[in-house]
């Protein structure tokens, strides 16, 4: 039986997470580098089509 410790499933959440999905926010093209939780409130790291990298709540891209 194999078993998976609680890293490999932070790598494989980190891995979805940086998938290439593009949303959009405030009428820009963005992608999500990262997913950050804290209290249940999700906050995404996201990447305009400039390069620009800024932090945004995540229920707010489209």
């Amino acid at each position: 039986m194999i078993q998976q410790n609680s890293s490999t499933n932070i790598t494989n959440q980190i891995l979805r997470t940086s998938d290439d999905e593009t949303f959009t926010y405030n009428g820009n093209s963005v992608k999500i580098i990262t997913v950050f939780t804290d209290g249940g409130t999700s906050i995404a790291l996201v990447e305009d089509e400039n390069g620009e990298l800024f932090e945004v709540p995540k229920d707010s891209l489209r």
